[in-house]
């Protein structure tokens, strides 16, 4: 429980950080380049320090994935110039929903009470910004 505090925490400090930079009007690709460097940075950090292994399958998952999350937190800086921080976010954190969905559907993954009602407050909360005025 403690690691998922945790990560509440941070994820609320990068929406807030990437709005601000939205606010100061930064260039989305230039925050998006330096967050993702510096994470970059940090990262291997802590690959030098653990004891991971390290094969060609992970650095192609790596690459693949660190591409699309450059592409979404791009996107999610310009939708912040355009919208409010609250129904970007709740779209955004859609990008949780739809895995755990194609987890469900195509890899076959049990479905629980803990699931099952996450995905009905998402698509809840979905529901509700639908009716948030700009």
């Amino acid at each position: 429980m403690l690691f998922s505090f945790l990560a509440l925490i941070f994820f609320t400090l990068f929406g807030l950080f990437l709005k601000w930079s939205s606010y100061k009007k930064c260039n989305p690709i230039a925050v998006n380049t330096t967050t993702l460097f510096f994470a970059s940075l940090t990262a291997i950090f802590f690959f030098i320090i653990g004891s991971y292994q390290y094969n060609v399958k992970v650095g192609l998952f790596g690459l693949w994935g660190g591409t699309f999350f450059f592409g979404a937190i791009l996107f999610f800086l310009y939708s912040l110039n355009e919208g409010k921080i609250s129904t970007c976010w709740t779209i955004f954190n859609l990008g949780i929903a739809i895995p755990v969905l194609f987890s469900i559907f195509l890899w076959k993954e049990a479905l629980d009470l803990k699931r099952t009602s996450g995905l009905i407050l998402i698509f809840i909360s979905i529901v509700l910004i639908g009716k948030d005025v700009k």
